[in-house]
């Protein structure tokens, strides 16, 4: 039987009286699929991506998340540790001195001993190009080394689900390949948001237009 990660059912938010956001949305990510979700500026992917990692709160309908209903703040913490949330903006997302701390920091939170975490963090600073940089100061690096760390440091932890907004933004060709690389593999289950429509169509099992507050997909 396919394992249900996320499920939204009638989800509707607004920020205003007048504007309906998001209407009605339903949703289902399986386990092992990746779901693209693209559309114009300002057409709510990103309110709806913090509604899923529990940043809003639904004003109508209901998201489950691993079978669980997430209604509070407590119940999101039950499967925090299970998602991977990359902000569109790296900054924030990027709070520690230097790079090594940044990428440490999580694996260290989790409980894994300072060598072995350091060890694993500086496997995934080689294979984000950021080696070279470890002791430097975050607010040294480019916009584009920025959002690097961003996504290296979500996926140093092996999270079930990624939960993306925009992850190639600011991206050179080599970190787009990088990121690519692993995305494809076919154990990991995601939801994307993304303007890239190629970048969806290589990557994704399904993708949908957010367009007038509903989700209508692209085939």
């Amino acid at each position: 039987m396919v394992e249900v990660l996320i499920k939204l059912e009638k989800v509707s938010f607004s920020y205003s009286a007048n504007r309906q956001l998001l209407a009605d949305i339903d949703l289902t990510l399986l386990k092992n699929k990746k779901i693209g979700i693209t559309g114009k500026n300002g057409s709510g992917k990103t309110t709806l991506l913090y509604l899923i990692v529990g940043l809003l709160k639904p004003q109508k309908g209901k998201i489950e998340i691993f079978g669980r209903l997430i209604e509070k703040e407590e119940d999101f913490k039950a499967v925090r540790k299970k998602i991977g949330f990359l902000f569109q903006n790296p900054d924030l997302q990027l709070f520690c001195p230097s790079v090594r701390e940044e990428i440490t920091f999580g694996l260290l939170v989790r409980g894994e001993d300072k060598k072995k975490a350091t060890e694993k963090a500086l496997e995934f600073l080689e294979i984000f190009s950021l080696k070279e940089k470890a002791d430097y100061p975050i607010y040294h690096l480019s916009e584009g080394e920025k959002k690097r760390l961003a996504l290296a440091e979500i996926l140093v932890l092996s999270p079930e689900i990624l939960i993306l907004d925009e992850p190639t933004n600011d991206l050179d060709e080599e970190g787009k390949e990088i990121l690519i690389n692993f995305l494809k593999n076919p154990s990991l289950s995601a939801i994307i948001v993304s303007q890239e429509k190629a970048f969806l169509s290589f990557l994704c099992d399904e993708i949908y237009q957010l367009k007038e507050g509903k989700l209508n997909p692209i085939n």
